[in-house]
């Protein structure tokens, strides 16, 4: 008799182990199809042959790798953000690099054309270098903090107003022993680091015949017609170290 109420207890041992299994395992979900359930309920084709989840996506395509690395080494002076330090070849006094921390980007934007200026200090003077990209990139540094009045170039207002309405690259002047051809003159919008409504001002652009400099010719509303000197860089002669 003894023997087989052990016997019974024996089989609702079992089978109340059975029933203790069964509920540890992982079901498959009902709303997938396909896969191979190992033994704890995970799906083996999820993973690949080192045991790393397959991150494939349902049509078995794999996502893209992740971008490489920025190199930061080698900005173009367009990726500028404050607070980089910028360094221009030989475009300081007595040909010295010209090396400053840039603290303002300025916007430009004249019709359809946007232009960007990125300044700082440089010995205890505001310096602005400029660039315009389109087909290409063009930079060009104004670091000369002297500005000349219409007096001071030997021409007058009335000369502005006739090149303004002419557009003629064969007009022009001639000052400090160069000549100075127009290139363009229209109203432009400025936008001091980039922000706000922005202002508005009237510029004319002289070329010196040295290939090398510019003359800005600003009027801004209720100021005195004023001149700024740049000159042409060459974009690789910008260097920019991200701080």
């Amino acid at each position: 008799m003894k023997w087989v109420i052990f016997t019974i207890l024996g089989v609702i041992l079992i089978i109340l182990i059975i029933k203790i299994r069964q509920r540890g395992k992982k079901r498959r979900p009902e709303h997938l199809s396909g896969g191979d359930y190992d033994e704890r309920g995970y799906d083996e084709s999820a993973f690949d042959e080192d045991g790393y989840e397959d991150r494939r996506d349902r049509g078995g395509r794999r996502p893209p790798p992740p971008p490489p690395p920025r190199d930061l080494s080698n900005l173009s002076i367009t990726e500028t953000l404050r607070g980089d330090q910028v360094e221009v070849v030989g475009a300081g006094d007595d040909y010295d690099d010209l090396q400053f921390t840039v603290d303002r980007i300025n916007r430009y934007e004249s019709g359809s054309d946007e232009w960007f200026e990125i300044s700082g200090k440089y010995r205890s003077r505001r310096v602005f270098v400029e660039y315009y990209e389109d087909d290409r990139l063009q930079v060009a540094a104004n670091t000369d903090p002297t500005t000349y009045s219409l007096g001071d170039l030997g021409i007058t207002e009335d000369d502005l107003i006739r090149m303004d309405e002419e557009q003629r690259r064969s007009n022009g002047f001639s000052w400090n022993g160069h000549e100075w051809s127009y290139m363009t003159s229209h109203e432009i919008g400025y936008f001091r680091d980039s922000r706000g409504q922005g202002e508005g001002y009237y510029s004319w652009q002289f070329e010196c015949d040295d290939g090398q400099q510019f003359l800005w010719m600003e009027k801004w509303e209720g100021e005195p017609f004023e001149a700024l000197l740049g000159k042409r860089i060459h974009p690789d002669d910008v260097k920019v170290y991200r701080a």
